[in-house]
């Protein structure tokens, strides 16, 4: 990657080569932001005690090739509605099912991450490991299709 070093906040355009972590999806209220969990049929959310209607969000680490190098992204509750592979009702469904407020990216979701070209707006810090890390806040595809 050109020019990344730590405290950097910039935009960085590349390829998702891999899916690194177990990726979660999860519902997030659009009012306070936290966790939304099934009640029945209704989702409710944790903090404000009242149905409402979330967004989805994705955690996961992410290889990153940007055609000058590879970085690991981090996304912890990024904006999934930016990537096309992430069906909401499919989310909500696997929510419903597990009764929890985030369940794993099913193994075709994941796989088909792979290849998509994306921009990432965050900052680059040192990872534990020595290297750099790009913990990501905005996510969308470069080319959505």
């Amino acid at each position: 990657m050109i020019a990344l070093e730590p405290g950097l906040k910039t935009w960085v355009k590349g390829v998702i080569i891999d899916v690194q972590s177990d990726p979660k999806v999860g519902l997030l209220c659009e009012s306070c932001g936290s966790d939304l969990t099934f009640a029945g049929d209704q989702l409710v959310c944790q903090k404000c005690k009242l149905p409402r209607s979330g967004r989805v969000v994705f955690s996961t680490s992410l290889k990153l090739d940007d055609g000058t190098g590879v970085v690991i992204a981090k996304l912890m509750q990024a904006d999934a509605s930016k990537l096309s592979v992430l069906n909401r009702q499919v989310v909500e469904s696997e929510l419903s099912k597990s009764n929890s407020s985030e369940a794993y990216l099913q193994e075709e979701q994941k796989t088909a991450l792979n290849g998509k070209e994306v921009e990432l707006h965050g900052t680059v810090e040192s990872s534990p490991s020595g290297g750099l890390e790009f913990i990501v806040d905005k996510i969308m595809l470069a080319n959505p299709s």
